[in-house]
């Protein structure tokens, strides 16, 4: 009984596809939908191993505020196809807020990396009103990055850092390797332009 795993690609429609003798079984990944969403491939290559055939998908949430978009990665290697978790990089990073009133100004601070912003009248009156609750964070974008030859690209991920009624939005870029199974960050720098 030989079992064996493949991945087909037609129309935008992915399928993992399973056989076993002669059965035959399909999954669909990912298809457009016109009810909103749709999925599109960023990159197929390596970016878990030198040895491995990895698939970087998107799914654009249209209805999303700020653009967002869902990602999965999958990964095929010596015939086993699995998913990457992505939960690290996809969840919110944390972040503290220390607000200065008198100067109507707020410092965002996110893994070590520091931005001050501006605070229109009503981002304090948001601030007063719900603390540090008031500003919050969404993830909106990953994109990978090319590093030097022979060596595995690096995810990029984009979060908006915002206030209630936001006067200034600030972009928190984050630079990410996949090393020994596991995600480890490698820079993180505000930006004011996704």
């Amino acid at each position: 009984m030989k079992r064996c795993k493949s991945l087909a690609i037609t129309n935008n429609q992915w399928k993992l596809i399973v056989k076993k003798d002669s059965s035959e079984a399909a999954v669909e990944k990912f298809k457009e939908d016109a009810k909103g969403f749709g999925a599109s491939t960023i990159y197929a290559g390596p970016i878990i191993g030198h040895d491995s055939m990895d698939f970087l998908l998107a799914t654009d949430y249209r209805s999303m505020p700020f653009g967002g978009c869902g990602y999965e990665l999958y990964s095929l290697k010596d015939g086993a196809f699995n998913r990457i978790d992505l939960s690290k990089i996809t969840k919110d990073t944390p972040f503290t807020i220390n607000v200065d009133v008198n100067k109507q100004t707020a410092q965002i601070t996110a893994n070590r990396a520091v931005t001050v912003v501006p605070l229109s009248d009503w981002d304090l009156q948001g601030y007063r009103q719900y603390g540090d609750e008031f500003c919050q964070n969404f993830f909106i974008e990953m994109n990978l990055q090319k590093v030097s030859e022979g060596q595995l690209p690096e995810l990029v991920t984009t979060e908006v850092i915002a206030a209630t009624l936001p006067h200034h939005l600030s972009y928190l870029h984050t630079t990410y390797r996949y090393v020994d199974g596991a995600w480890r960050t490698q820079k993180t720098a505000f930006s004011d332009l996704p």
